[in-house]
């Protein structure tokens, strides 16, 4: 392929893109309005909970700068507030143990959460028949 005919390729390509960035756009507009959202939760409706920790988040003029950390403490306030919002991570825990009679039934794994509980489907228990 010459330059020109690879130029050329090119440029139609760049336009099917662009179109079908734009036909994407007018198909699925942003969603602007916070009321338009599937559903919303307000940092002032946030759960009281040792992992969650809310800054400051009134809303500042245009013409605060934003502040560095020195700025922070020279303005009276603790570094460490100057943050909106601050979640801890969960502590994995293990699983409790299920009761003993269906403890046997189980496959191996059950305890881990990022698995699928398997179950055996017979199970065979020698010397006892049950009528």
């Amino acid at each position: 392929m010459d330059a020109d005919t690879l130029r050329v390729a090119r440029d139609k390509l760049l336009r099917v893109f662009r179109y079908l960035e734009a036909l994407n756009q007018h198909r699925n507009p942003a969603k602007k309005q916070i009321g338009e959202q599937i559903w919303t939760l307000w940092l002032k409706n946030l759960p009281d909970h040792p992992s969650i920790r809310r800054g400051d988040h009134r809303r500042r003029n245009a013409t605060d700068a934003p502040e560095s950390k020195s700025g922070a403490a020279a303005a009276g306030q603790p570094e460490e507030q100057a943050f909106i919002l601050k979640v801890n991570r969960p502590r994995l825990t293990t699983a409790p143990h299920p009761p003993k009679e269906l403890e046997s039934w189980l496959e191996r794994g059950w305890e881990d959460p990022s698995k699928d509980i398997s179950v055996r489907t017979t199970q065979n228990e020698p010397g006892q028949i049950r009528w």
